[in-house]
This record gives structure tokens, sequence and C-alpha cells, in this order.
């Protein structure tokens, strides 16, 4: 327990000194015994908007943002021009890497500083630039995530294209079919197992080897071909599906961030 603490019984102490209490303990880091007071005199006056900003600000420190949230929604409840409340639940839905709630109470904050010409420097502005940049950086990442699943989605299209096609020669040739039928693509059946049934046909003719060597062939081409695509739309994929390293993020263009 801190020494401000030791001995008193703040109980009976009035709401203001408990408040002066817990600002005195803040400033000295001493988060825990900071919401003792401010809980006290909740207790006492709970109809103070600060008292409830000023313990999620503890709560802030201490890293529990649900609890920064309730009594920050209280105290807008109480005061809707409650100015830090709003602030500090733009931090604590950052915190929660909730971008889009961060900066609907991080501009409404700067709002009423300008409406109340209040003057917090960089304060607000700096956390606004860092909520829209980590917005960007998340959704650039579900992009990537998208693009990746296309490119692997489209891929396989066109190997299983190619085992549709191998398959009905492969009919064919074992006596199952005696024409060439539609049939539907073959699921999961990549073209090197399929490549290797070929070698259970000793007798293929060298037509019917060129041909399945030109399905091999062709389905390679589409392949690589649409790696090479998606590469030049997106520099931070391989043709091997494996992302390159990120741009330093100083290299995002400020109008991105919103800057």
């Amino acid at each position: 327990m801190s020494n401000i603490l030791r001995g008193l019984d703040i109980s009976t102490l009035t709401h203001q000194s408990l408040k002066d209490m817990g600002n005195q303990l803040f400033n000295s880091c001493q988060y825990n015994e900071a919401v003792q007071c401010y809980t006290h005199a909740i207790t006492q006056q709970p109809n103070i908007s600060s008292y409830y900003s000023n313990r999620a600000l503890c709560y802030i420190q201490m890293q529990d943002y649900s609890k920064v949230l309730s009594d920050c929604r209280k105290a807008i409840d109480l005061d809707q021009n409650n100015l830090k409340a709003h602030f500090f639940a733009g931090q604590a839905h950052l915190g929660l890497n909730q971008y889009e709630e961060a900066l609907t109470r991080l501009v409404h904050a700067h709002n009423l500083a300008l409406e109340q010409h209040r003057n917090f420097g960089d304060d607000i502005t700096s956390v606004i630039r860092l909520a829209r940049k980590k917005r960007f950086e998340a959704m650039d990442e579900d992009r990537k995530k998208e693009e990746i699943s296309l490119q692997v989605y489209l891929n396989n299209l066109i190997m299983e294209d190619a085992a549709r096609q191998k398959q009905v020669i492969l009919s064919k040739l074992s006596g199952i079919n005696g024409s060439l039928p539609n049939v539907e693509p073959t699921k999961n059946v990549s073209i090197d197992l399929l490549s290797a049934e070929d070698n259970n046909f000793e007798n293929i003719s060298p037509k019917y080897q060129e041909i399945l060597s030109k399905i091999d062939n062709t389905a390679q081409k589409y392949i690589s071909e649409l790696n090479e695509l998606f590469c030049k739309f997106n520099p931070f994929i391989n043709s091997c599906f494996f992302w390159l390293p990120y741009q330093p993020k100083s290299l995002l263009p400020n109008y991105i961030l919103g800057l």
C-alpha cells in the first residue's frame, strides 16, 4: 500500500480529497492505489463525470481496456462534452485493435478540443495518425490474404482442369471408355500424381505421351503466367504464394494514412 494511504481511513475523506489524492497517486505511477481513491470518490459522489474519466486513465496505464470503456461510457453519459472520456475511449479501442471505433472517438475528442478552445498540442492528433496507420495496415493485411486465397484457388482450378483432361485420356487407354466423354473435374488430384499414374501404362503410344506432356506443359505455363500477373500487381507476393517483406511503414504515403 502507498505511504499516502497507509494509516488513513479513506472512507472518512471527502470525495474532493479522494480525487486529489488519486491524482497525486497517479502522478507517482501508483495506479492501483489511485483507482481505489477514485472508486471511493465515485461511491460518495457517483454523478461527477471526471471521476470516471480519471479512473479510466489509470486503467489505460494498466492496459485494462474493458474497464476503460466502461468508465468512459459512464463519464460520457454524465457529460457528453467530457473530452478526456472520448479521448481515453479512443485509446482503449485502439488497444483492442478496434480501429473504426477508435477513430470515431478520437476525431470526436479532437473536434471537442477545437470547440472548447483547448490546446492539447499533438497529443490527440498523434493518436489519430497512429489509429489511421494501424487501420490501413490491418486493411492491407486482409487484402493480401484475400489475394493469396484467390491466387491459390485459381492455381487449383488450372491443376484440376489438367487432371480432368489427363484422366479422360487415361480412362480411354485403360479401356474404361471408348470415347472422350465429358466428366467432372477431378477433386484434389495433382498433375504430378496423374503423371506418376501414366507410368502404369507401358504401351502408351508416342502420340498420347505427347498429348499428356502437352497438358502438363500448358498447365504449368498458365500457372506461371497467373503468378507473374499477381506479382505484377502486388509486389508483396511472389509466385510461391509467400509474402515478401513489408515495405517500411515510413514509406507509406501520407494521404493513405490520412495525415
